[in-house]
């Protein structure tokens, strides 16, 4: 991806699906008309930021680290030329919810019951 304009460069799901932004190579493409080197890429989920990071861009390629978390829009807010190369994006996967197991619970129930039902039973006898 080339910028030579002013802009942000927005990273959207075809399907308005949510992914996972894993990583980028940038850097800048003309550095001594670029006013400022320091950038950011931000993480938006339904119109709020979820994490943003700034990375100072140089003439060089430099790695910019995943983030964690869902979002459905990325935002390259890296001025005015910028090259971006071997941007990497997953598929949101949500980690699997915890489900209660009730066969536990219910046996150490009746192993409970079976120790005062015991106890009760000496108690009586004697």
């Amino acid at each position: 991806m080339i910028n030579n304009y002013r802009g942000i460069g927005v990273i959207k799901a075809v399907d308005a699906s949510e992914f996972t932004f894993d990583g980028l190579w940038a850097r800048i493409w003309d550095y001594y008309s670029y006013p400022d080197p320091r950038v950011y890429v931000r993480g938006f989920n339904d119109g709020v930021q979820v994490w943003s990071e700034l990375v100072n861009l140089t003439e060089t390629f430099q790695y910019v680290a995943g983030m964690t978390g869902a979002i459905d829009e990325l935002r390259l807010d890296f001025g005015e030329s910028f090259i971006v190369d071997n941007l990497s994006l997953s598929a949101y996967t949500p980690p699997p919810s915890a489900v209660p197991e009730p066969g536990s619970l219910a046996l150490v129930s009746l192993g409970f019951a079976g120790c005062v039902l015991g106890r009760r039973r000496k108690w009586v006898k004697s």
